[in-house]
């Protein structure tokens, strides 16, 4: 009975130690030192963007050059609301093989694996399906298939 209570704690102590690892790991690689570079000139323009390390910055160029974030979302990190069909393609999930779901990256429905849908304090839930069919239904735009040349408004249509 010792014996397992013993093993039963060095597994879960096992498990907090990996999922703490990862999140260190998601932090580190968030983070790219070799591109801060404080010499270049960054605009004095307030557009702001949430860096992936959950700071906000007064613009892509401070996020990336004075930051050394790899990833941003437009917005001020509190402000960020996602939606259904956010593209997801500059969110790190983390190095985790767990299936999350479905989403769209760079325009695309994609699967995605990850740690988890919440990273730096942002829910990406919203934008995460179950299903590559319930991703493509909600997030097909039907509108990019039409050619507006191609409409030829003299022709009737039939009712």
């Amino acid at each position: 009975m010792k014996n397992v209570l013993t093993i039963l704690l060095f597994t879960i102590a096992s498990m907090i130690a990996i999922s703490s690892n990862n999140t260190v790991n998601a932090q580190i690689f968030c983070i790219d030192q070799t591109q801060i570079d404080t010499e270049v000139y960054c605009p004095l323009i307030y557009l702001p963007v949430c860096g992936c390390d959950g700071v906000t910055y007064s613009n892509e160029c401070e996020a990336q050059f004075y930051g050394g974030v790899t990833s941003w979302t437009l917005g001020i990190c509190g402000d960020i609301v996602i939606t259904p069909c956010n593209d997801l393609a500059d969110v790190d999930f983390g190095f985790c093989d767990m299936v999350m779901g479905v989403g769209v990256i760079n325009g695309v429905c994609t699967n995605i694996s990850g740690c988890g849908a919440v990273v730096n304090g942002i829910d990406y839930s919203p934008a995460i399906y179950t299903s590559m069919e319930m991703c493509i239904t909600e997030c097909s735009d039907t509108l990019a298939c039409i050619d507006p040349a191609q409409i030829d408004t003299t022709i009737p249509c039939p009712l």
